[in-house]
């Protein structure tokens, strides 16, 4: 059974959300309607591929903050 959540203005808190299974955990549970917030620790040579994936998170219509 997979829940949605956007009715519930519900929050997952990812720390390492930027790549791997993080980021997969963050991409699945937006999918699914959750509010995202990431805590990652990254370079700012990454930065620009993770804004990407980011920015991809945010166009299924969850809100999403991130901390580097």
């Amino acid at each position: 059974m997979v829940k949605e959540f956007s009715e519930h203005g519900y929050w997952g808190i990812i720390l390492g959300g930027s790549s791997g299974l993080g980021l997969a955990s963050a991409k699945k549970l937006a999918a699914h309607g959750m509010n995202i917030c990431v805590v990652h620790r990254n370079s700012r040579v990454e930065m620009e591929e993770i804004s990407k994936e980011f920015e991809a998170i945010k166009s299924l219509g969850v809100e999403m903050v991130s901390f580097n």
